[in-house]
């Protein structure tokens, strides 16, 4: 696993990835990242790493210009992991925060985290036999985490269906193998 693009292009990491955390590819990352060049700029941007796993969603988006990210995930390897990556690349503590804490409990209760911002982009890349995308679009219409112009990048197994769309306009959908790519904007 390596960083694409920006400040640590080319950087890999060599840690064992716990058991368990399937970290999203580098071809699914940088389509990912190609995709989003149309819809924003990355540069200042406030990220949400949902369901981070290795982190390389969120640490990417900083290397290419993002001004903080959000990493929660519910797993103790997974934030240990990104805590080992930070400190590699010895991340200023100001351009990120690590939270353990359930994805569902998060998005309804950020204050309990001290989170009181709005996210510009929000990466969602859940374990693929969840198949949350529509409680998910929903929890986050409801929640405070948001600004009007919010990105929701959300990649799943290609089966997964939605069924309501609640504040969420599907702007672009790709199938990449056995992965789904969806790319929401607030309507």
């Amino acid at each position: 696993m390596r960083i694409i693009a920006g400040e640590f292009k080319g950087r890999r990491i060599n840690y064992k990835i716990p058991t368990g955390i399937r970290p999203t590819s580098d071809f699914v990352r940088e389509t990912i990242f190609n995709i989003l060049k149309n819809y924003s700029d990355l540069q200042d941007k406030s990220i949400l790493d949902l369901f981070s796993g290795t982190g390389f969603l969120g640490l990417e988006a900083i290397s290419r210009g993002a001004k903080y990210c959000c990493f929660v995930d519910k797993s103790k390897q997974s934030i240990e992991l990104i805590h080992k990556i930070t400190n590699e690349f010895k991340l200023n503590g100001t351009k990120y925060n690590l939270i353990k804490c359930d994805v569902k409990k998060f998005i309804k209760n950020p204050h309990l985290f001290n989170i009181h911002s709005n996210f510009d982009i929000i990466f969602c890349d859940p374990p693929y036999d969840l198949n949350i995308l529509n409680y998910l679009l929903q929890d986050l219409a409801e929640s405070t985490l948001l600004n009007q112009e919010t990105i929701l990048v959300y990649e799943s197994k290609v089966i997964s269906q939605i069924t309501n769309y609640y504040d969420w306009l599907l702007y672009d959908e790709r199938i990449l193998g056995d992965t789904k790519i969806c790319i929401f904007s607030r309507t």
